[in-house]
């Protein structure tokens, strides 16, 4: 259809709806009211219990995730213990848990082949809802595990309110 204008420069009205049929706008608002219900149902999280035992409204629930970058410096570098384990704090503030998350955490590091150092394997370590650390199972040697460009891949998932 096409829109024409009266002599005055408006448009008429059978001409709007020869362009936009309610029917048009009933089908657009129930598609749109459709999809508003099936969201909250495709994205529903699920948590069936947490370290600290508290759990919160199901509307609360949600994941947060990032990338703890090797090269970080100040209070959330690389640094070794005194039994040779490698270990740092990562800064997960921004997510604004309310209480503590469930975490998992892994390293990825630089491959350049078969003779290259691999990150070690870690485990959490004091988990809070701003901050968690990761350990190393055995010893590693904190310049390796700069240089083999060793970050933390993670996700927590927790409340918000």
């Amino acid at each position: 259809a096409v829109v024409s204008t009266q002599s005055t420069g408006t448009i008429s009205k059978n001409s709007v709806e020869l362009c936009f049929p309610s029917f048009y706008k009933m089908n657009l608002l129930s598609g749109l009211f459709t999809l508003t219900l099936a969201v909250p149902i495709i994205s529903e999280l699920k948590i069936l219990s947490t370290p600290d035992g508290k759990s919160g409204p199901a509307p609360c629930a949600f994941t947060c995730t990032g990338v703890a970058r090797h090269d970080e410096t100040g209070d959330y570098a690389w640094l070794q213990n005194y039994s040779g384990q490698a270990y740092r704090r990562v800064d997960i503030s921004e997510c604004g848990f309310v209480s503590t998350p469930v975490f998992t955490a892994t390293l990825a590091g630089a491959y350049a082949g078969e003779a290259t150092y691999r990150c070690p394997a870690i485990y959490t370590w004091q988990i809070d809802t701003t901050w968690f650390s990761v350990l190393s199972v055995k010893d590693a040697d904190v310049s390796q595990v700069i240089s083999s460009d060793c970050d933390v891949y993670w996700s927590a998932h927790g409340y918000n309110c």
